[in-house]
Protein backbone atom coordinates (compact mmCIF):
# COMPACT_ATOMS: atom_id res chain seq x y z
CA UNK A 1 0.00 0.00 0.00
CA UNK A 2 1.45 3.36 -1.03
CA UNK A 3 1.55 6.47 1.09
CA UNK A 4 -0.88 8.19 -1.31
CA UNK A 5 -3.38 5.38 -0.83
CA UNK A 6 -3.17 5.71 2.95
CA UNK A 7 -3.90 9.44 2.78
CA UNK A 8 -6.84 8.89 0.40
CA UNK A 9 -8.33 6.24 2.66
CA UNK A 10 -7.79 8.30 5.80
CA UNK A 11 -9.38 11.38 4.20
CA UNK A 12 -12.35 9.31 3.03
CA UNK A 13 -13.07 7.85 6.45
CA UNK A 14 -12.56 11.17 8.22
CA UNK A 15 -15.01 12.89 5.86
CA UNK A 16 -17.59 10.11 6.30
CA UNK A 17 -17.25 10.31 10.07
CA UNK A 18 -17.17 14.08 10.39
CA UNK A 19 -20.61 14.11 12.03
CA UNK A 20 -19.47 12.32 15.21
CA UNK A 21 -16.58 12.09 17.65
CA UNK A 22 -13.31 10.74 16.35
CA UNK A 23 -10.87 9.40 18.95
CA UNK A 24 -7.69 11.42 18.74
CA UNK A 25 -9.47 14.22 16.87
CA UNK A 26 -11.59 15.59 19.73
CA UNK A 27 -9.81 16.67 22.95
CA UNK A 28 -9.77 14.31 25.91
CA UNK A 29 -9.37 15.90 29.35
CA UNK A 30 -7.81 14.04 32.28
CA UNK A 31 -8.40 14.63 35.98
CA UNK A 32 -5.50 14.98 38.44
CA UNK A 33 -4.31 11.52 39.48
CA UNK A 34 -6.26 9.70 36.76
CA UNK A 35 -4.56 6.54 35.54
CA UNK A 36 -3.38 6.70 31.93
CA UNK A 37 -2.77 3.91 29.46
CA UNK A 38 0.58 3.84 27.67
CA UNK A 39 0.30 1.71 24.57
CA UNK A 40 3.12 -0.15 22.86
CA UNK A 41 2.87 -1.49 19.35
CA UNK A 42 5.82 -1.90 17.01
CA UNK A 43 9.55 -2.14 16.64
CA UNK A 44 10.60 -0.20 13.54
CA UNK A 45 13.84 0.69 11.76
CA UNK A 46 14.76 3.16 9.05
CA UNK A 47 16.87 0.37 7.50
CA UNK A 48 13.91 -1.87 6.69
CA UNK A 49 10.14 -1.52 6.09
CA UNK A 50 9.56 -4.62 8.25
CA UNK A 51 7.81 -4.02 11.57
CA UNK A 52 7.73 -6.35 14.56
CA UNK A 53 5.51 -6.63 17.60
CA UNK A 54 6.89 -4.87 20.70
CA UNK A 55 6.80 -8.09 22.72
CA UNK A 56 8.93 -9.95 20.19
CA UNK A 57 11.68 -8.90 22.58
CA UNK A 58 11.65 -9.77 26.30
CA UNK A 59 10.45 -6.44 27.67
CA UNK A 60 8.47 -5.97 30.87
CA UNK A 61 4.82 -7.01 30.70
CA UNK A 62 2.03 -5.34 32.70
CA UNK A 63 0.54 -7.12 35.68
CA UNK A 64 -1.60 -9.98 34.41
CA UNK A 65 0.23 -10.03 31.08
CA UNK A 66 -0.04 -7.87 27.99
CA UNK A 67 -3.47 -7.39 26.43
CA UNK A 68 -4.23 -6.47 22.86
CA UNK A 69 -6.16 -3.20 22.57
CA UNK A 70 -8.70 -2.08 20.02
CA UNK A 71 -6.97 -0.71 16.92
CA UNK A 72 -7.70 2.47 15.08
CA UNK A 73 -8.17 2.43 11.31
CA UNK A 74 -4.56 3.31 10.57
CA UNK A 75 -3.29 0.41 12.68
CA UNK A 76 -5.64 -1.99 10.94
CA UNK A 77 -4.41 -0.85 7.52
CA UNK A 78 -0.80 -1.35 8.62
CA UNK A 79 -1.47 -4.70 10.29
CA UNK A 80 -0.16 -3.40 13.63
CA UNK A 81 -1.01 -4.71 17.08
CA UNK A 82 -1.46 -2.27 19.95
CA UNK A 83 -0.95 -3.65 23.45
CA UNK A 84 -0.81 -2.59 27.07
CA UNK A 85 2.52 -1.87 28.74
CA UNK A 86 4.15 -2.02 32.17
CA UNK A 87 4.56 1.75 32.31
CA UNK A 88 2.19 3.21 34.92
CA UNK A 89 1.28 6.88 34.64
CA UNK A 90 -1.10 9.14 36.53
CA UNK A 91 -2.12 12.64 35.50
CA UNK A 92 0.17 15.35 36.86
CA UNK A 93 2.09 12.87 39.03
CA UNK A 94 5.84 13.01 38.35
CA UNK A 95 8.14 10.33 39.71
CA UNK A 96 11.71 9.17 39.18
CA UNK A 97 13.30 5.73 39.07
CA UNK A 98 10.15 3.63 39.07
CA UNK A 99 11.05 -0.04 38.50
CA UNK A 100 9.11 -1.73 35.70
CA UNK A 101 10.55 -5.22 36.22
CA UNK A 102 13.68 -7.34 36.41
CA UNK A 103 14.13 -9.76 33.53
CA UNK A 104 16.45 -12.70 33.05
CA UNK A 105 17.52 -12.92 29.43
CA UNK A 106 18.77 -16.31 28.29
CA UNK A 107 21.37 -16.54 25.48
CA UNK A 108 18.61 -16.73 22.86
CA UNK A 109 17.01 -13.51 24.15
CA UNK A 110 20.40 -11.78 24.16
CA UNK A 111 20.98 -12.89 20.58
CA UNK A 112 17.55 -11.67 19.48
CA UNK A 113 18.13 -8.29 21.11
CA UNK A 114 21.54 -7.99 19.44
CA UNK A 115 19.95 -8.65 16.03
CA UNK A 116 17.39 -5.88 16.54
CA UNK A 117 19.95 -3.47 17.98
CA UNK A 118 22.36 -3.98 15.07
CA UNK A 119 19.57 -3.02 12.65
CA UNK A 120 18.81 0.24 14.47
CA UNK A 121 15.35 -0.79 15.64
CA UNK A 122 13.33 1.58 17.76
CA UNK A 123 10.41 0.92 20.11
CA UNK A 124 7.19 2.84 19.57
CA UNK A 125 4.68 3.92 22.19
CA UNK A 126 1.52 6.02 22.25
CA UNK A 127 -0.26 8.10 24.83
CA UNK A 128 -3.57 9.85 24.24
CA UNK A 129 -3.14 8.87 20.59
CA UNK A 130 0.17 10.77 20.33
CA UNK A 131 3.24 8.80 19.18
CA UNK A 132 6.16 8.99 21.58
CA UNK A 133 9.09 10.87 20.05
CA UNK A 134 12.72 11.45 20.95
CA UNK A 135 14.32 14.89 20.78
CA UNK A 136 17.52 14.48 18.77
CA UNK A 137 20.22 16.60 17.13
CA UNK A 138 20.49 16.41 13.34
CA UNK A 139 23.08 17.83 10.99
CA UNK A 140 22.09 19.36 7.65
CA UNK A 141 24.02 19.24 4.37
CA UNK A 142 26.02 22.33 5.37
CA UNK A 143 27.11 20.69 8.62
CA UNK A 144 24.92 22.87 10.80
CA UNK A 145 23.19 21.23 13.74
CA UNK A 146 19.50 21.59 14.56
CA UNK A 147 17.09 19.89 16.95
CA UNK A 148 14.06 17.91 15.86
CA UNK A 149 12.02 14.86 16.86
CA UNK A 150 12.21 11.23 15.84
CA UNK A 151 9.51 8.62 16.43
CA UNK A 152 10.07 6.07 19.20
CA UNK A 153 13.26 5.50 21.15
CA UNK A 154 16.40 3.45 20.30
CA UNK A 155 16.69 -0.02 21.80
CA UNK A 156 20.45 0.31 22.28
CA UNK A 157 23.51 2.47 21.71
CA UNK A 158 26.34 1.05 19.63
CA UNK A 159 29.98 1.41 20.65
CA UNK A 160 33.35 -0.25 20.06
CA UNK A 161 35.00 -1.23 16.81
CA UNK A 162 32.59 -0.81 13.89
CA UNK A 163 29.77 -0.34 16.40
CA UNK A 164 29.66 -4.08 17.05
CA UNK A 165 28.94 -3.80 20.77
CA UNK A 166 25.88 -2.36 22.45
CA UNK A 167 24.65 -0.67 25.58
CA UNK A 168 21.10 -1.76 26.43
CA UNK A 169 18.70 1.17 26.88
CA UNK A 170 16.90 -0.07 29.98
CA UNK A 171 15.89 3.27 31.50
CA UNK A 172 13.21 5.41 29.89
CA UNK A 173 12.45 9.03 30.74
CA UNK A 174 8.88 9.86 29.77
CA UNK A 175 8.06 13.56 29.56
CA UNK A 176 4.42 14.50 29.17
CA UNK A 177 3.61 18.05 28.18
CA UNK A 178 0.20 19.27 29.25
CA UNK A 179 -2.08 22.27 28.95
CA UNK A 180 -4.53 23.19 31.72
CA UNK A 181 -8.19 23.79 30.99
CA UNK A 182 -9.58 26.05 33.69
CA UNK A 183 -13.28 26.87 33.61
CA UNK A 184 -13.67 28.70 36.94
CA UNK A 185 -15.10 32.17 36.43
CA UNK A 186 -15.99 31.51 32.79
CA UNK A 187 -19.24 30.78 30.97
CA UNK A 188 -18.22 27.11 30.81
CA UNK A 189 -17.97 26.67 34.58
CA UNK A 190 -21.38 25.02 34.93
CA UNK A 191 -21.20 22.79 31.87
CA UNK A 192 -17.56 21.75 31.57
CA UNK A 193 -15.17 20.34 34.15
CA UNK A 194 -11.54 21.52 34.38
CA UNK A 195 -8.83 19.10 33.40
CA UNK A 196 -5.55 18.50 31.64
CA UNK A 197 -5.00 18.17 27.89
CA UNK A 198 -1.93 16.24 26.75
CA UNK A 199 -0.03 18.18 24.09
CA UNK A 200 3.33 16.38 24.01
CA UNK A 201 4.78 12.91 24.59
CA UNK A 202 8.59 12.76 24.66
CA UNK A 203 10.83 9.75 25.22
CA UNK A 204 14.50 9.64 26.18
CA UNK A 205 16.22 6.27 26.57
CA UNK A 206 19.44 5.64 28.46
CA UNK A 207 21.51 2.72 29.68
CA UNK A 208 22.08 2.03 33.39
CA UNK A 209 23.78 -1.00 34.91
CA UNK A 210 21.61 -1.09 38.00
CA UNK A 211 23.04 -2.24 41.32
CA UNK A 212 20.94 -3.10 44.36
CA UNK A 213 21.25 -4.12 48.00
CA UNK A 214 20.72 -7.72 49.12
CA UNK A 215 18.60 -10.29 47.31
CA UNK A 216 16.07 -9.24 44.70
CA UNK A 217 12.38 -9.72 45.49
CA UNK A 218 9.97 -9.08 42.62
CA UNK A 219 7.30 -7.89 45.06
CA UNK A 220 9.32 -4.67 45.50
CA UNK A 221 8.08 -3.48 42.09
CA UNK A 222 4.45 -3.09 43.21
CA UNK A 223 5.50 -1.74 46.61
CA UNK A 224 7.98 0.79 45.15
CA UNK A 225 10.62 -0.49 47.55
CA UNK A 226 13.27 -1.90 45.20
CA UNK A 227 16.67 -1.10 46.81
CA UNK A 228 18.47 0.39 43.82
CA UNK A 229 21.86 1.98 44.40
CA UNK A 230 22.10 3.45 40.91
CA UNK A 231 18.80 5.33 40.67
CA UNK A 232 17.44 7.90 43.11
CA UNK A 233 13.70 8.67 43.51
CA UNK A 234 14.64 12.34 43.95
CA UNK A 235 17.44 12.71 41.36
CA UNK A 236 16.92 9.96 38.80
CA UNK A 237 19.75 7.75 37.44
CA UNK A 238 23.03 8.61 39.13
CA UNK A 239 25.65 10.12 36.81
CA UNK A 240 28.25 7.76 38.30
CA UNK A 241 26.32 4.64 37.26
CA UNK A 242 27.90 2.53 34.54
CA UNK A 243 26.06 1.69 31.36
CA UNK A 244 24.64 -1.78 30.80
CA UNK A 245 26.63 -3.72 28.20
CA UNK A 246 25.08 -6.46 26.13
CA UNK A 247 27.19 -9.57 26.87
CA UNK A 248 29.07 -11.70 24.37
CA UNK A 249 27.06 -14.27 22.37
CA UNK A 250 25.88 -17.40 24.23
CA UNK A 251 25.86 -15.59 27.60
CA UNK A 252 22.74 -14.73 29.65
CA UNK A 253 22.15 -11.45 31.48
CA UNK A 254 19.86 -9.78 34.01
CA UNK A 255 18.15 -6.53 33.02
CA UNK A 256 16.37 -4.18 35.42
CA UNK A 257 14.03 -1.86 33.53
CA UNK A 258 13.30 1.52 35.13
CA UNK A 259 11.59 4.74 34.08
CA UNK A 260 10.91 8.35 35.02
CA UNK A 261 7.66 10.23 34.49
CA UNK A 262 7.84 14.02 34.22
CA UNK A 263 4.83 16.29 33.74
CA UNK A 264 5.76 19.65 32.22
CA UNK A 265 3.36 22.53 31.59
CA UNK A 266 3.27 23.77 27.99
CA UNK A 267 1.74 26.80 26.31
CA UNK A 268 1.04 24.67 23.22
CA UNK A 269 -2.67 24.46 22.49
CA UNK A 270 -4.28 21.08 21.89
CA UNK A 271 -5.03 21.94 18.25
CA UNK A 272 -1.30 22.53 17.63
CA UNK A 273 0.10 19.43 19.33
CA UNK A 274 0.80 17.69 16.00
CA UNK A 275 2.99 20.52 14.68
CA UNK A 276 6.26 19.01 15.96
CA UNK A 277 5.51 15.73 14.19
CA UNK A 278 4.82 17.45 10.89
CA UNK A 279 8.23 19.12 11.06
CA UNK A 280 10.15 15.97 11.96
CA UNK A 281 13.35 15.01 10.18
CA UNK A 282 13.70 11.35 9.24
CA UNK A 283 15.65 9.19 6.84
CA UNK A 284 12.51 7.55 5.54
CA UNK A 285 9.64 9.95 4.96
CA UNK A 286 7.19 7.25 3.92
CA UNK A 287 7.67 5.22 7.10
CA UNK A 288 7.48 8.46 9.11
CA UNK A 289 4.20 9.62 7.55
CA UNK A 290 2.70 6.14 7.67
CA UNK A 291 3.21 6.10 11.44
CA UNK A 292 1.64 9.53 11.86
CA UNK A 293 -1.40 8.59 9.76
CA UNK A 294 -1.83 5.44 11.86
CA UNK A 295 -2.05 7.53 15.02
CA UNK A 296 -4.38 10.18 13.68
CA UNK A 297 -6.94 8.10 11.77
CA UNK A 298 -9.96 7.14 13.89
Amino acid sequence: MTLKTVFVLSSLFVSLASAFYLPGVAPRKYRHGEKLTVKVNTLTSDLTPLQFDYYNLPFCEPKGGEKELAENLGEVLAGERTETSAYQLHTNVSRLCKVACKKKWNPRAVKDFRNFASTNFRANMRLDNLPGAELVVFRDQRGQEFVSYRLGYPLAEAFGKNGSQFYVNNHLRITIKYHDVQTAGTRLEKIEEPGVLIVGFELKAMSVEHQYVGDWDDSCVAKNTCPLLTCSPTRGPLPTARRLKLPAPRKPMDVIFTYDVLWVYSDVKWASRWDVYLKMQTQDDEIHWFSIVNSSVI
